[in-house]
This record gives structure tokens, sequence and C-alpha cells, in this order.
């Protein structure tokens, strides 16, 4: 039986509904966690795009100081282009505070992407708050193939296939409320079996600032083939 196993967690990183999935990143980056509406967010927003019902967004490349805030920035993109978003984004950039949860070694060159819309009206990341440093789950053991062979040896014997698993990182680093979302070819238990290789997984959780957090959905790949 061969197995292969592989994670993919998607990336958009929204701090609330904690819908996180991995980054990509080879380092942790920060991430701004929220969006923000109201009078004096709204004050960021461009004036004419606002008095014309437009939304927008702009990329700015910044570097970062040891507490996240983002200095010596300047705009890489706007779309649309020539209605203020480039910016209204540097100066919701300068308004960005430190981050006293956080302190790491500066960063350079890294792209923030800034949201306008108007329906509702938001700014992401928000004004006047700071940006959160956000490390995904990733893996602290996992069985090995020897371990998995002797867990399953009927597998051998199937035909090539494919299952995919969905799972809740807990606090903890557990992986909890399993499910199979695909498996191909059905019939032969690679469901089950993917099902119980999981169970032997043990992850390292989200953190935000250093702090662990639970309710991350990461999906996880296998196939099961005979050489």
């Amino acid at each position: 039986m061969r197995v292969r196993t592989k994670a993919s967690m998607a990336a958009a990183i929204i701090v609330g509904t904690l819908a996180a999935q991995t980054s990509g990143w080879a380092q942790p980056a920060p991430v701004s966690s929220s969006a923000s509406s109201g009078p004096d967010v709204l004050a960021f927003y461009p004036a004419r795009a606002l008095a014309s019902g437009l939304e927008g967004s702009a990329e700015l490349k910044c570097d970062f100081t040891e507490r996240l805030a983002p200095r010596n920035c300047h705009a890489v993109s706007q779309e649309p282009s020539g209605e203020g978003f480039g910016e209204a984004a540097l100066k919701v950039a300068a308004s960005t505070p430190d981050n006293p949860k956080i302190s790491m070694a500066p960063q350079t060159g890294q792209i923030i992407r800034y949201a306008f819309t108007l329906n509702p009206p938001m700014i992401r990341p928000a004004p006047l708050e700071p940006i959160h440093l956000i490390v995904n789950p990733d893996y602290l053991t996992r069985p090995n193939p020897a371990e998995i062979l002797r867990a399953h040896p009927e597998l051998a014997k199937g035909p090539p296939g494919r299952v995919s698993v969905e799972c809740i990182v807990t606090v903890d680093g557990r992986l909890d409320a399993c499910s199979v979302i695909e498996e191909t070819p059905a019939g032969h238990g690679y469901g089950r079996a993917a099902l119980d290789i999981v169970s032997h997984y043990k992850m390292k959780p989200q953190t935000l600032d250093g702090e662990p957090r639970g309710g991350v959905r990461m999906r996880m790949g296998f196939s099961f083939g005979a050489r």
C-alpha cells in the first residue's frame, strides 16, 4: 500500500469567525484581523469615491516595526485607478498603532491589500487598530508510513483512491469533528481508513499574538494505492 498525505489549508484569515487556514508563508507574517465601519473609519474613505458610490482596493508595500506598525509604505496598485484608493490606503497604514503584544524582528517589503466597500460601508484592514500576528496550524506529530500500513494492511489490495477529510483544529492541537468530504472510489474503506489515520495526528494550533486559538478548519488529502 502507498499512502501519501498532504495538508491543504487555504488562505483567508478572518479573526472573529476563525475561518482560518494556512497562508503558505515560510515565516509567520503579519495579518490584520478585522474590518471596521462607522464615521471615524469612513473618514478614511476616498471622498470622491464615497460620493459616487464606488468601491475599490489598493495594495501597499510596507516595512514593519517590531510591534507590527507599517512604515515606509508606498502604493503598488489600486483599482479602480484615479479614484484615490491608493492615497486612502496610505492614510490607513499611517494610522495603524503598535501592537503591544508583539515583539519580533522588523520585516521589510510586506504587501498589504486594503479593501474599501460600501455594502456594508467598511474598510479592511481596519484603520486605527493594530495589526495582529496570526500563525496558522502546523503538524506537531503524524503517523509514519509503517504505522499506517500496520493499521490498514487490507488497503494494499485496493485500486488507487483518494480521500479528502475536513477537521477542526482544537486549542490543544487535536483534530476534531472530522468528516469525509470526498472519497473516490467509494466502497473500499478508504474514507474510514483516512479518518482513523487522522486520529493519530497532533497539531500546533493557530496562534493570535502568541495565544493559541481553536476552531480553525483544516482539509487534508490522502492518496491510497497498490504499488
